[in-house]
């Protein structure tokens, strides 16, 4: 048997791990699931708080604002995120005069 996949997963502003509960049970034989939840003052502590959680290296999931939090971890961390799934976001569209997250990234 292949060892699981370390997993963490971002649920959305006023969401917990429940958000999740359907996926990790279908996946749990393949995954090593993490839920994190950083209530920190600014995008870049939560970044911070995350990575300082996290495994070695992960697969990142983050739907709505947790998306939008995954997006900038895995732009400040791209060696430790080995997947990204972002559901519930627009990360192809920045907001007039704010930063484009999803330049930096490279498509696989």
């Amino acid at each position: 048997m292949s060892p699981r996949l370390p997993t963490v997963f971002l649920p959305a502003l006023l969401c917990d791990a429940m958000l999740y509960q359907d996926v990790i049970a279908t996946l749990g034989d393949v995954i090593e699931p993490q839920v994190l939840m950083s209530p920190q003052a600014s995008l870049s502590d939560s970044v911070a708080d995350i990575l300082a959680r996290a495994p070695r290296t992960f697969a990142l999931v983050g739907t709505s604002y947790g998306a939008n939090l995954a997006l900038a971890i895995a732009l400040a961390a791209p060696e430790r995120v080995s997947s990204l799934w972002l559901m519930g976001c627009d990360a192809s569209a920045p907001a007039a005069g704010g930063a484009d997250l999803a330049a930096g990234l490279e498509a696989t």
